[in-house]
């Protein structure tokens, strides 16, 4: 096996971002793992680890994964309700950082726009009608209106191509 796709989802975002990307490679050489209920096999030579940030934060699933990979190449493809800017990316890798292997192969990150929750939304739109002339509170659900229906089929086909290009497959 060359490739495991290795996700966690809570709103169904990376999950199909995670399906997304098993279905552009290679389907014998591809394995993909729920890490909300499977390990992943330790056989593969890349992994690409899928998860959603909220509050900023690794997942606990996906520190605890990374403590396993020691030699393999990685990449990393995240859904969060932020711009996928060059800043933003550096960020999140500034985060992974401290629980990468010392001996590993990193191949990037590719940092996608996932739908906000509606109960994030909710708490937006209320704010929004206590305090109309908040600035901050009317860009923050302009934002969050863009993230609807994402991971869109765009966004899964720019992660496509971008794991494609990394893992240098035609």
């Amino acid at each position: 096996m060359k490739y495991e796709i290795a996700y966690i989802s809570q709103s169904g975002n990376t999950e199909k971002l995670a399906h997304g990307i098993a279905d552009s490679l290679p389907h014998r050489d591809t394995f993909v793992t729920d890490l909300s209920c499977e390990e992943i096999t330790g056989k593969a030579d890349t992994y690409l680890i899928c998860f959603g940030m909220k509050k900023e934060a690794i997942p606990l699933k996906v520190m605890e994964v990374l403590e396993e990979l020691e030699g393999k190449s990685i990449m990393f493809f995240v859904t969060a309700s932020v711009k996928p800017t060059e800043d933003n990316v550096k960020e999140i890798e500034r985060r992974l950082e401290p629980f990468m292997p010392i001996e590993c192969d990193y191949k990037g990150l590719y940092l996608c726009p996932g739908q906000v929750s509606d109960e994030k939304f909710e708490k937006l739109l209320t704010l929004h009608s206590q305090q109309p002339d908040n600035m901050q509170i009317s860009e923050a659900l302009e934002i969050c209106k863009q993230t609807f229906g994402r991971p869109n089929q765009e966004d899964i086909d720019d992660a496509c191509d971008f794991a494609r290009e990394k893992l240098d497959i035609e």
